[in-house]
């Protein structure tokens, strides 16, 4: 049994003597009305601890914290809030876990306004239940607000969608055995992401109209050592999109000196669909792409950063933003597939479609620091890449260890179109060669007979005013 499940288990054991003595220990009750509420300052003041003057505003504040939870009668999660800014924050989800120890798990909840009232807030915690267990666990590691800009940095090369506020906060809900509800609270430990990249590789498109292969990554630092990580949850947004565009040649705004084409672009979006992942320093990401000759890729899902630049080949912008920055998560891959057309010399069309990945954030981080195992909360952004690969146009963006048969069988598979015109040239050139005479007389004579078909009218005029 390790130390924390051991800390884990006291916890627990002194919570269940609280229950049975609350009667003498200092816990007070909070009541949190959803249906019907009696005002968020009222119900915070229904604890005798509650003083509303040690909570001022700071006009210009970016910041929020979490005065007190509470559980409604109708099985929701309230969450009271001390906004000091007023006005100029907007909170849009919390990242809690409803369990502890081994099994805790971070996950993020989307916010729902239900009162304000000066520096108070009070919302519900959606798409989350209350679980009847008389011991209940709100660890909360941080909770979001949307990008401010001008206040906030950019974020380089992506979007920052969301600023992540620390909390660290465990909360613990005691349903009594008069089922009153009481709630304690202590400080939590949580590891702060200073920088994130998020970005894709392409692979397999090389060849242009075939089916590739995108994946995906956030590069990161902490404000902590990392020796060795373990493990991760990520969560991110998935969307499927299309591209189409369409060239047409217009002569008549050529001459006009408007241009020589018209192009008609297209794009769809399909609907974010969320997804939750968690990785491991064991598992590895692979890829294999189609036809004959494939090449196949394998990568770890936890890289640093500099097994990840030796690895992979980046463009110069990629390599300056991971630069610095200590971890790589390669945590997904979807397709991407291209195709292209054309109608005769005036007109081309071109199609893409692919997934995007968007709203990027870090929820957990499990690791090693000088011996000792940590299982932390994270408080990160909320990020999200562009749409531009990060490795350069037609190369492959990993250089696997290959023997030189490896490596000619790919130069053949790259190459194998050009190679066939090269050996139905050979086959031909005999042909054409023991021809060739006979060809050419024959192209001659038809050359003068076009040029006697198109010259006949002309001498014919010519004749006719000579007087001939």
């Amino acid at each position: 049994m390790t130390k924390q499940r051991q800390k884990n288990r006291i916890i627990i054991c002194l919570l269940c003597l609280l229950v049975m003595l609350f009667s003498a220990v200092g816990l007070h009750p909070v009541y949190a009305e959803v249906e019907k509420s009696s005002g968020v300052l009222a119900e915070l003041s229904k604890d005798p601890t509650f003083d509303a003057e040690a909570y001022p505003k700071i006009y210009g504040s970016y910041n929020a914290n979490v005065i007190q939870i509470a559980e409604s009668t109708g099985g929701k999660l309230v969450v009271y809030f001390y906004v000091p800014g007023i006005d100029t924050v907007t909170l849009t989800d919390i990242s809690l876990s409803a369990t502890m120890g081994d099994s805790v798990k971070w996950e993020m909840y989307p916010l729902e306004l239900l009162e304000a009232d000066g520096v108070f807030r009070k919302y519900i915690v959606k798409d989350f239940a209350v679980k009847s267990d008389a011991v209940r666990i709100y660890d909360i590691s941080e909770v979001f607000r949307l990008y401010a800009p001008g206040v906030d940095d950019e974020m380089v090369g992506g979007t920052l969608n969301k600023k992540a506020i620390p909390i660290a906060k465990r909360y613990t809900a005691i349903t009594t055995s008069t089922g009153q509800v009481v709630y304690a609270c202590e400080q939590t430990e949580v590891i702060t992401v200073t920088a994130m990249y998020a970005g894709f590789l392409r692979f397999g498109a090389n060849v242009y109209g075939k089916e590739s292969c995108d994946a995906h990554f956030v590069a990161f630092s902490t404000d902590r050592p990392m020796e060795k990580l373990m493990q991760a949850d990520i969560t991110y947004m998935t969307q499927s999109y299309s591209y189409s565009s369409v060239y047409t040649f217009n002569f008549w705004l050529l001459v006009s000196g408007r241009g020589d084409e018209q192009t008609q672009v297209t794009e769809k979006y399909g609907d974010k669909t969320k997804a939750d992942r968690t990785i491991s320093a064991d598992e590895t990401g692979t890829y294999t792409e189609s036809g004959w000759f494939a090449s196949s890729y394998s990568w770890d899902r936890i890289q640093t950063v500099a097994a990840f630049k030796a690895q992979c080949n980046l463009t110069e912008g990629a390599t300056n933003a991971v630069d610095g920055m200590d971890w790589v998560l390669r945590f997904t891959e979807t397709e991407y597939s291209t195709s292209t057309s054309s109608s005769g010399s005036t007109s081309s069309y071109t199609a893409a479609s692919g997934t995007r990945v968007s709203d990027i954030t870090i929820l957990r981080l499990k690791f090693q620091t000088s011996g000792v195992t940590y299982n932390l909360g994270t408080v990160s952004d909320v990020v999200t890449g562009d749409l531009i690969p990060d490795n350069p146009a037609g190369v492959e963006p990993q250089d696997p260890d290959m023997t030189w048969w490896d490596r000619l069988l790919k130069w053949l598979k790259d190459n194998w179109y050009w190679i066939l015109l090269a050996v139905i040239g050979i086959i031909l050139l005999p042909v054409i060669i023991t021809f060739f005479p006979t060809v050419l007389h024959g192209l001659l004579l038809l050359l003068k007979g076009l040029w006697w078909v198109i010259s006949a009218p002309f001498k014919f005029v010519y004749r006719k005013i000579r007087g001939e």
